[in-house]
C-alpha cells in the first residue's frame, strides 16, 4: 500500500501551499495580478530540473516524442495553476478546494479508455462517499443560493489541465519511470513560466513591485510555498504510478479536511491569517463533512 502514502502524502502538501497562497494574496499580492504568485513556482521548476538531470543524466536519452509528451505536460500544469490561483483570490480555501471533486469523473473516464482500469463495487462506493462529503463542504449555509459561476469555471478548467498532466505522466512515466517522466514536465513548467515572464510586461512590473514591497517575507513565503506544491506534485505523480488513475485522484478528496483543519487552527491561534469561519453552525457543517471523507477513506483502503 505504498501509494496511499504519496496519495496522501501530496493533498497535504498541497493544503499548506492553499492556506500560505491565501495569506499572501490577500496581504501583498491585493493590488497586482494574483498569477504573479506562479513564478516563484517557475524559479522552484528550474532548481528540481536541474537537480534530476544532475542526479540521473540519463533523463536526456529518452526519446524525443515522449519527451515532448512530458514537456507538454508541463506546460499544462502552468496553466492549470493559473484559474486555480484566481479562483483562490475570488473564493476561501474551502469553498475552492471540493469543487476539485470534478478530477474523479474526468480520470474515471480517462482510466477506462486510455489504461483500461476498473473500479470494484466497495472502492466505487467509497469514492461517491469521499465526493460527497467533500461537496457538503462547499454548501455556503449563509446563503444556500449563492453560487459563483466564476470560480466553478475557473476550477473547472483548471481540473481538466491537471487531468491531461496526470494522464501523460501516467502514460510517459509508466514507460521510463518516474525521473524521467519529472524531468521533462518540471522542463516544461520552466520554459512556459520563463516564456510569460519575458513576453509579459505587466507580469515582470508586478513581480518586482510585490518582491520589493513585501521583501523577504513574500519571497520566503512564496518560495515555501512553490516548494511544497512541487513537493505534492512529485508525491501525486509517484502514486500514479503505483496504482490506478481514479483512486489516486478520489484520495485527493482528503485535501479538503486537510485545507479545513489547517484554515480552522489559523482562526483559532492566528486569527490574523485565518479566514476559516469558526461558528458554531459553520464548525458542526466540516466536522460532519470531514467524518464522511474519512469514512470513504476508510472503506476506499479496506477495498
Amino acid at each position: 500500500m505504498t501509494w496511499i502514502f504519496f496519495a496522501l502524502l501530496a493533498p497535504f502538501l498541497f493544503a499548506l501551499t492553499n492556506q500560505i497562497d491565501k495569506i499572501l494574496l490577500a496581504r501583498y499580492f491585493s493590488k497586482v495580478k494574483p498569477t504573479t504568485l506562479l513564478f516563484y513556482a517557475v524559479m522552484v521548476s528550474v532548481v528540481i530540473a536541474i537537480g534530476i538531470v544532475l542526479f540521473k543524466p540519463s533523463v536526456l536519452n529518452v526519446p524525443v516524442l515522449d519527451a515532448g509528451l512530458m514537456f507538454a505536460a508541463g506546460i499544462l500544469f502552468y496553466f492549470a495553476i493559473n484559474p486555480f490561483i484566481k479562483a483562490l483570490n475570488i473564493e476561501e480555501a474551502s469553498r475552492v478546494i471540493p469543487v476539485f471533486q470534478i478530477q474523479p469523473v474526468l480520470a474515471y473516464i480517462f482510466g477506462v479508455f486510455l489504461f483500461h482500469e476498473t473500479l470494484s463495487v466497495p472502492q466505487a462506493l467509497a469514492g461517491f462517499i469521499i465526493i460527497a462529503g467533500a461537496l457538503l463542504i462547499s454548501l455556503d449555509l449563509d446563503n444556500r443560493r449563492k453560487f459563483k459561476a466564476i470560480v466553478f469555471g475557473l476550477v473547472a478548467l483548471s481540473c481538466l489541465f491537471y487531468i491531461l498532466e496526470s494522464v501523460t505522466f501516467k502514460f510517459v512515466g509508466g514507460y521510463y519511470g518516474f525521473w524521467d517522466a519529472a524531468f521533462y514536465q518540471f522542463l516544461g513548467t520552466t520554459v512556459a513560466g520563463v516564456f510569460a515572464f519575458i513576453v509579459i510586461r505587466g507580469y515582470r512590473a508586478d513581480f518586482k513591485e510585490v518582491s520589493k514591497e513585501g521583501g523577504i517575507k513574500v519571497v520566503a513565503g512564496a518560495t515555501l510555498s512553490a516548494m511544497l506544491s512541487m513537493g505534492g506534485r512529485m508525491a501525486f505523480n509517484y502514486s500514479l504510478l503505483l496504482a490506478p488513475l481514479v483512486l489516486v485522484q478520489l484520495v485527493q478528496g482528503t485535501q479538503a479536511i486537510f485545507v479545513l483543519i489547517i484554515g480552522t487552527l489559523l482562526a483559532f491561534f492566528i486569527p490574523k491569517h485565518g479566514k476559516e469561519n469558526i461558528s458554531r453552525k459553520h464548525m458542526m457543517q466540516k466536522v460532519v463533512s470531514i467524518g464522511i471523507i474519512l469514512a470513504g477513506t476508510t472503506l476506499l483502503l479496506l477495498g
